[in-house]
């Protein structure tokens, strides 16, 4: 935080101090979340300390305050450029105010407040965390937002909550605005979570749901919500923890040196690293649902599990029960107290995917010498064979047409060249959104000579996209000519030369932010100076391809296709690789500048991925190898 508010670009300080090494693409808008999760910690803890300036002060994000200091010239500069070199001092120094006065003032202004703010966060470093008191504000540990409205219904403190919900004879929330039963519950859920620190007498305790004075972490069936927390904090019990079941080798047996199953699945998280970002994120969750599950609700460790708790766990992701306290909303923060593992039931797709990750584990255990067998080697997720590519959730050629003809009518931005860029590597090639937004112009190869002349006259070179796989797989893409054609037309529009093959802009993003931000917000853009070769983030394309389809869909229902513009309206990023497979099969197209493979296809689609055509001067006639 010290480093933001010194001016250290976000994507510099989050490499740098919060994820130092990983050199991949992160989501702007999940950093910025983050820092504001940040902000607003720091002032709750300044509001418990009811230092409420500073609480202020520390919420104030100096990134949107433009420093002009690098525009700002000195008074020898000034006087040079004007030609007052033979006046006074005084006399330059009246004149610099005149033409700068104003600008100096905001400097001075904008540094008292770095000042400031580098002050307030040596003091909030020197406290210590504590537990909620029954004193403390509302503000001071809720959610600002819902802080507010308890506080206008007269609920200022921890004390008066409690209050209202012990003697409130019905709904306790009635009376608060804009809140109703789900927040009340989440508030319930907090207050149970804090049950100790708080001292809550046995009758609120039983309105809550939770048994009066101290409670150990509970081992079978029950109510375990304040004892669900992510990963990196959950705390496994050390009777569950591997140490000393009879199903485990050896420490000096194995070749994870590791003595519990924790650990383990450290280790095996770990051995993912090669894995693109969100493959690393469903393995972790995949394994944290099964280790918070085995242990608060079988009550066994990881490595004392067997075929009996597997068929159980298989049963419960299908209706995780009680849902209130497996289930939550969507992208809660994973130190908020409202984060959940689940978001409901999976589906047979899900539960399918949870079978191979944890097959996948346990694999690894007993490749690495720490356990003895693989209870999940048996399982079947119940939910049959893996279905054919869904053409309900792709668009048809007449839904493609309605896109290409609104993209054709977009103004000629950079943001809309980057659109349709990417509209040409998601429908007419078969690229993931992740896989678009992480490919940069030196992941790309030619076959033969690659000229500028050739893409002028219409015939824009061969151009090979390498995406890297799990592992070392990494596999090859032929971009189709509209695609080539696209990214050329792109480039300068970001600042960049219109060669996609240039050694020099090798580390530019496929996909970059647009140039011209700052010419169509000049109002947001102010002090946020853009990269011309820096990346997007997947959320962000994702959410302008979602307003291009509801622009498409109210297109087609005022033309009368009312079938297309559902349609439309339901289409997401992953509906173009879906489009894109289905396309080429109804075709019957050897795919010859599209090869790759849907790794969740059908059998009839996937054989229709071969090893690409013959690089220039590749003898044409060698045997054929492993399909690409």
């Amino acid at each position: 935080m010290r480093a933001l508010v010194q001016g250290v670009g976000l994507r510099e300080a989050w490499s740098r101090y919060l994820h130092p090494g990983d050199g991949r693409a992160a989501d702007l808008g999940h950093m910025r979340q983050v820092v504001q999760g940040i902000r607003d910690a720091f002032a709750a803890a300044a509001r418990r300390e009811r230092r409420h300036g500073i609480a202020r002060l520390v919420l104030v994000d100096l990134s949107r305050m433009p420093d002009d200091a690098a525009v700002l010239p000195s008074l020898e500069a000034f006087a040079a450029e004007q030609g007052l070199e033979d006046f006074s001092e005084a006399e330059q120094i009246e004149a610099y105010e005149a033409a700068h006065g104003r600008t100096a003032q905001r400097l001075g202004r904008r540094a008292r407040l770095v000042a400031r703010q580098l002050e307030a966060l040596r003091w909030l470093e020197s406290l210590s965390a504590r537990p909620p008191q029954l004193d403390d504000p509302v503000d001071a540990w809720l959610d600002p937002q819902l802080a507010g409205r308890l506080a206008s219904a007269g609920l200022a403190t921890l004390r008066q909550l409690c209050h209202r919900i012990q003697h409130a004879p019905g709904r306790w929330w009635r009376p608060v605005r804009a809140v109703g039963a789900l927040k009340a519950l989440r508030v319930e859920r907090w207050l149970a979570a804090h049950q100790q620190p708080l001292a809550l007498p046995a009758d609120l305790c039983a309105r809550l749901d939770v048994p009066a004075g101290p409670r150990a972490m509970p081992t079978r069936s029950g109510h375990v919500s304040s004892a669900i927390r992510p990963l990196e904090h959950f705390q496994v019990p050390p009777a569950l923890d591997g140490r000393h079941v009879r199903l485990r080798r050896p420490v000096v047996d194995a070749a994870l040196g590791v003595s519990s199953d924790r650990d383990a699945l450290l280790a095996w998280l770990a051995s993912k690293g090669q894995a693109s970002a969100h493959t690393r994120r469903a393995y972790r969750r995949e394994a944290e649902r099964f280790l918070l599950w085995a242990v608060l609700v079988r009550g066994v460790a990881l490595s004392q599990v067997t075929a009996a708790d597997v068929q159980a766990y298989l049963a419960f992701v299908a209706d995780p029960q009680p849902r209130a306290d497996w289930c939550g909303p969507r992208h809660q923060p994973r130190w908020s107290v409202l984060w959940r593992p689940f978001e409901g039931p999976l589906s047979a797709g899900a539960r399918r995917q949870t079978v191979t990750i944890l097959r996948n584990l346990y694999d690894f255990l007993g490749r690495e010498g720490h356990l003895g067998g693989n209870p999940w080697l048996g399982a079947a997720a119940g939910c049959g064979r893996r279905p054919a590519l869904d053409s309900g959730r792709s668009l048809s050629p007449a839904q493609c047409a309605w896109v290409e003809r609104r993209l054709h009518l977009l103004p000629d931005t950079a943001a809309h060249q980057r659109l349709r860029l990417a509209w040409q590597l998601m429908q007419g090639a078969g690229l993931r959104l992740s896989e678009a937004v992480t490919a940069r112009l030196g992941d790309l190869q030619a076959d033969g000579p690659a000229t500028l002349d050739a893409a002028a006259a219409g015939s824009p070179p061969t151009l090979w996209l390498r995406i890297p796989g799990p592992g070392q797989r990494d596999r090859e893409l032929g971009l189709p000519p509209a695609a080539v054609q696209a990214l050329v037309a792109s480039l300068p529009g970001r600042g960049l030369r219109p060669d996609p093959l240039d050694p020099a802009q090798a580390d530019a993003w496929l996909l970059g932010q647009a140039a011209d931000f700052s010419e169509r917000a000049p109002g947001l853009a102010a002090g946020r100076p853009l990269d011309p070769r820096q990346g997007i983030g997947a959320a962000t394309l994702a959410d302008q391809f979602k307003r291009l389809f509801r622009q498409c869909a109210a297109d087609a229902r005022g033309a009368g296709a009312l079938a297309d513009a559902d349609a439309l309206r339901r289409a997401s990023t992953h509906w173009l690789r879906h489009t894109h497979g289905l396309q080429s099969l109804a075709r019957g197209l050897p795919l010859a500048t599209t090869q790759h493979r849907l790794g969740h296809a059908s059998p009839a689609i996937t054989a229709l991925y071969r090893r690409p055509p013959p690089r220039a001067g590749q003898n044409a006639g060698s045997p054929p190898g492993p399909a690409r």
